[in-house]
């Protein structure tokens, strides 16, 4: 599974979400999650959900990103 959702923050922040398995309704556990540059695709940050499917980036600087779901499984 490959998800893929485009946002922008206005100012330095938090970014914290939870990721949710459409078919199931069920927390994602342990997915791999990538924060990416919209302009050039270009790596941030990468993080893992935890067992409750959530994950976080801190310190985020304003701009427009890419958040990049990968779960095999």
């Amino acid at each position: 599974m490959i998800s893929q959702v485009v946002m922008g923050l206005a100012q330095r922040g938090t970014l914290t979400v939870r990721v949710v398995e459409p078919e199931k309704k069920a927390p994602l556990a342990y997915a791999s999650v990538g924060l990416l540059k919209a302009a050039d695709s270009s790596v941030v940050n990468t993080q893992m959900t935890d067992k409750d499917g959530v994950f976080a980036f801190d310190a985020v600087a304003s701009g427009k990103y890419l958040v990049k779901i990968y779960y095999v499984g």
